[in-house]
């Protein structure tokens, strides 16, 4: 099957190496690369709307017939109160909880760490392993080897704009790097962890925005500032709401400047969300005038890139190039997930 516009993973071209070596290059994460750790959207409502108690399957139902995700978790926050954060934290950990077992004490900590040095050499390996054992098809084990190979060729992304509320790709990015220079020898371009603007960077290290906010890890001992910035979560509808109408939010500003100077390669989320279709419109449309300004308004002017498995139906996937050509992304498409790695590679190649 052939495409419009788009590109197949086994024939792209080194298009982040080329961005790497001029204005540089953003990674864009969403749900999707945290599959199957973390709970599908609806599956998670489900879960929290059920944490309260005394509510039955047959109500779940009913309610998900009659309003929108987004309101539900509204819902559930306007009637849990204080232990929304806790009834949250629980519907999006409790299969990963389940699948650790009497390990999950052992991982929360790891999970959770905001720098390398705070984990053993050893702990890394075993939670990486973990991963890798029970977990194999997640794309972020994918994405955690290709970012860690830009690091150690000098390609690495300026950031990674993360718009989930857990800390997976974060902290197997954390382990790869601890595996391969055990002894705590780590390269200094490492990640920060950035939770709001106030959050603290080093200039040679790599920051990890979570654009979305992040919750505690269940169980986890610590209490670093940076452990958590709940008042950034946009799960439920008033939440989003606010971020969608907000001037200028913390979470537009850095979209919208990682749009507007990088190449980003968008793996796991949903272009259909109107808040970030907005922002890719505004940048897009700034890039379109000021091409036009200096006289290359004839360039095709995508620079962005979002990763997706192909559709069987030929004129499915024309029309999703069709719904994001005029926010300036093209798709890279794959026929399996499993070819995320080799086509990030081939991105990314010298």
């Amino acid at each position: 099957m052939r495409v419009s516009t788009g590109y197949f993973g086994h024939e792209i071209d080194p298009v982040l190496r080329n961005a790497a070596e001029k204005n540089g290059w953003a990674l864009c994460i969403g749900a999707g690369t945290s599959l199957p750790v973390f709970p599908r959207w609806l599956y998670l409502v489900q879960n929290l709307l059920l944490a309260g108690g005394n509510v039955s399957n047959e109500t779940v139902q009913n309610l998900l017939s009659r309003f929108s995700p987004d309101a539900l978790i509204a819902a559930s926050s306007n009637r849990d109160g204080e232990t929304f954060g806790e009834h949250l934290a629980s519907a999006l950990y409790g299969h990963l909880k389940t699948a650790a077992g009497s390990g999950w004490s052992r991982m929360a900590p790891v999970l959770a760490a905001k720098d390398i040095g705070r984990i053993s050499g050893s702990e890394w390996t075993s939670f990486r392993d973990f991963f890798l054992s029970n977990f194999r098809d997640c794309s972020a084990l994918q994405l955690a080897r290709v970012v860690t190979d830009a690091i150690k060729n000098d390609l690495a992304p300026t950031s990674i704009l993360s718009f989930n509320a857990e800390p997976l790709l974060f902290a197997l990015i954390q382990a790869e790097l601890a595996s391969r220079h055990p002894g705590g020898n780590a390269p200094k371009a490492g990640l920060d962890r950035v939770t709001r603007a106030l959050s603290s960077r080093k200039r040679e290290r790599i920051p990890y925005i979570f654009c979305h906010g992040l919750l505690h890890v269940p169980d986890d001992p610590s209490t670093h500032v940076d452990a958590e910035s709940t008042d950034k979560l946009v799960f439920s509808e008033d939440q989003y709401l606010q971020l969608g109408n907000a001037v200028a939010s913390w979470q537009a500003v850095t979209f919208e400047e990682a749009c507007m100077t990088k190449t980003i390669a968008f793996v796991g989320v949903s272009l259909s969300d109107s808040n970030m279709r907005t922002w890719l419109s505004r940048a897009h449309q700034n890039r379109r005038s000021e091409l036009d300004a200096i006289g290359r308004g004839e360039l095709y002017s995508s620079q962005h890139y979002w990763i997706e498995r192909v559709p069987s139906n030929d004129l499915e996937a024309r029309y999703i190039e069709a719904a994001v050509a005029h926010l300036g992304v093209r798709l890279v498409w794959l026929n399996e997930w499993a070819e995320l790695g080799s086509t990030m590679d081939r991105m990314l190649r010298r």
